[in-house]
């Protein structure tokens, strides 16, 4: 019998520590299990007051377009170097997935609800290296994949 095929989400945000949860999956799993991984970026949203203001002028739209692409690219370099990360300690390049979503309700909850929409079989959370100020721009969210990593259905 083939062995079954884990669907491991691990939620990338940037900090210099993030990649100890790249670290951890190797060390708990390694490359020679049958693991799919999706490293997964939130992308920040913008305050929604200057956005649905409608006189906003060319300017400002272009500014606020700017920051939007700025935010992709930042997001895009984050993963790929994750995703280089993994290929070095042998995880096969096909299986390790790169994405990035816009924020709609808040950073836990996007990607608890895109892991269960995908039927992933978990979400690797680091807690380390987080700063006050890091825990106070990510809203605490740490707390709050707690909460609803509960009421999702993996497994």
């Amino acid at each position: 019998m083939a062995d079954l095929t884990k669907m491991i989400v691990v939620p990338m945000d940037g900090s210099k520590n993030e990649l100890r949860s790249l670290d951890y999956l190797n060390l708990i799993f390694g490359p020679r299990h049958n693991l799919d991984v999706t490293l997964f970026y939130v992308l920040s949203s913008l305050p929604p007051i200057p956005l649905e203001e409608q006189g906003m002028n060319r300017e400002s739209r272009l500014q606020v377009k700017s920051v939007e692409e700025q935010n992709i690219r930042m997001a895009e370099r984050i993963l790929r170097e994750a995703k280089v990360a993994l290929v070095r300690k042998g995880f096969e390049k096909g299986r390790v997935k790169t994405l990035y979503k816009r924020r709609k309700v808040g950073t836990a909850r996007d990607i608890c609800m895109w892991a269960d929409d995908n039927r992933a079989d978990s979400v690797l959370i680091s807690t380390r290296g987080r700063s006050r100020l890091q825990a106070f721009l990510w809203g605490k969210s740490l707390g709050s994949y707690w909460n609803i990593v509960r009421f999702a259905r993996f497994g």
